[in-house]
């Protein structure tokens, strides 16, 4: 009779076991998602998983931009990255971004000639020679923004950080209008 009572714990031991590894497989592939009414509730998405990212949140452009509707984002936890979406002012965008070290902004093409879907991308130098990459896209026409945020998978000397970021003065002049 003492076995029964042993077996139980054993097998609820294991259970245990399982679902701990289950769980950690399952939010290492799947990553966390949420959505954030305002830009102060992303610091707590930004924070967990890479010291990296918590630091791009805090230096960051993320902070002055103005969302008018609720913020979707998804977290991965194996290679830490961060992705949003949601929607900006974009006067706002073009007003405070103009300052940002975007390395490009430009609109994407089609067939028809360019449409109001403009790609960027934004490297932010961190201390310790660590670089967090962002690539997005914002439609200026209803306002549509999403974002990826990602650490760059190694360490960055001055050198390369110039041959990076020495693309020319990037243009926020948004044609809001198809062609």
């Amino acid at each position: 009779m003492k076995r029964k009572p042993v077996a139980i714990v054993l097998v609820s031991l294991f259970g245990a076991v399982l679902c701990y590894i289950g769980g950690w497989f399952y939010f290492g592939i799947c990553g966390h998602r949420g959505t954030a009414t305002n830009i102060q509730a992303l610091a707590q998405v930004y924070q967990p998983d890479d010291p990296n990212l918590g630091a791009f949140y805090t230096n960051s452009f993320l902070r002055k931009l103005r969302f008018t509707a609720p913020i979707h984002w998804h977290r991965a936890v194996w290679r830490p990255a961060v992705t949003i979406t949601s929607q900006v002012d974009v006067v706002a965008f073009r007003r405070d971004m103009s300052a940002e070290p975007f390395v490009d902004l430009h609109p994407e093409w089609v067939s028809q000639g360019t449409s109001t879907v403009h790609d960027f991308k934004i490297l932010h130098r961190l201390k310790d020679d660590w670089m967090v990459e962002t690539r997005g896209t914002l439609d200026v026409s209803p306002g549509a923004f999403e974002m990826s945020s990602h650490t760059f998978y190694s360490k960055i000397d001055d050198h390369w950080w110039h041959q990076l970021t020495n693309g020319g003065r990037v243009d926020f002049a948004f044609d809001t209008q198809k062609k």
